[in-house]
This record gives structure tokens, C-alpha cells and sequence, in this order.
């Protein structure tokens, strides 16, 4: 079994979840991500961990095979390059002070742009974290089915050289 290592718990309740045993026996990871245990919520945890990952070198195989790309960096980031073929839909925002927050419009619009929920697709971001969350929100919120997450993002894209476009 893993451990789980720097978790703040809110509450008792929230520490003895089943959600946490379910952490507890997900294998381990290279990055920590903030993850928010609610009491009730260990399918939602289990959910999370179920999502597809892969490398951005098996990312790029994939979107060869004809699966699409979901690029959820700022649209800045996105102009600066991306995967050949992505469509960008940002989980995240700049507010009017320049601060990030979440998008308020994000799961709409994946919808507007992926509305089969059966679609085989490729989640990426910069360098996994907002990937991880993008992937986690679609399968758990939308239901959508063939997520699999680029753990690696576009650090990792340019660092293989593999395919882009601006």
C-alpha cells in the first residue's frame, strides 16, 4: 500500500474518507497535485486515477492514430505553439488583475468542441498539472470516456521535438 505523504485534512472525517484509501493504494507519482478530499467522494477519487496516462512521445503516437488533442494552457501559451492539430480550450484564465483563475466556461466549451462523449482524446497543458485536472473534470462532470492525459505537456512535446504549429 502507498503512503500518503503532506495531506492537509480540513477534518477528521475528510482524513478516515474512503477516498483517502483509495489515494493510499494509487500507485505513486513524479509530481504532487493539490487533490481536495470531500468526505463521500472516493469514486470521484477513483475516477481521477482511472484516466489514461502517457508520455507526450506516446501522446503524439496517439494523435497520429487520429485521436484529438484538448490543449488547456492559457490561449497565450497557445499562440506561443502547440501540437499540430489541438484545439485550445483554457482551464484556466487571467482575471482582470492578471491573477489566474478557474474558467468559468470551461466545460461548455469542451462540450461545443468534443460533443461526443465517446471521443477519443488527448489532454495537455504546459507541463501535466492543469492536464491532470482538465482529464479528471471531464470523466468526472461531462462522463466523457476516452480521456487520456499527457503527463509530460508541452515542456516535454518541445523537448522530444515532436510536431508543432503556431
Amino acid at each position: 500500500m502507498g503512503m500518503i505523504r503532506n495531506v492537509h485534512f480540513k477534518s477528521s472525517a475528510a482524513r478516515n474518507s474512503p477516498a483517502v484509501a483509495v489515494l493510499a493504494r494509487a500507485p505513486a507519482v513524479s509530481r504532487v497535485h493539490r487533490f481536495r478530499v470531500q468526505p463521500g467522494n472516493a469514486q470521484a477519487a477513483a475516477r481521477l486515477h482511472a484516466v489514461k496516462k502517457v508520455p507526450s512521445t506516446e501522446a503524439a503516437e496517439l494523435l497520429a492514430s487520429g485521436q484529438h488533442y484538448l490543449d488547456v494552457r492559457t490561449p497565450e501559451e497557445y499562440a506561443d505553439g502547440h501540437a499540430v492539430g489541438a484545439v485550445n480550450v483554457p482551464l484556466l484564465i487571467k482575471d482582470p488583475q492578471g491573477q489566474m483563475v478557474p474558467n468559468p466556461d470551461f466545460l461548455q466549451q469542451v462540450q461545443q468542441a468534443f460533443p461526443d462523449k465517446a471521443a477519443e482524446m488527448v489532454v495537455g497543458c504546459r507541463s501535466g498539472g492543469r492536464a491532470a485536472r482538465a482529464a479528471g473534470l471531464l470523466e468526472q462532470d461531462l462522463q466523457y470516456t476516452g480521456v487520456t492525459q499527457d503527463t509530460g505537456g508541452w515542456l516535454d512535446w518541445v523537448e522530444a521535438q515532436l510536431p508543432i504549429t503556431k
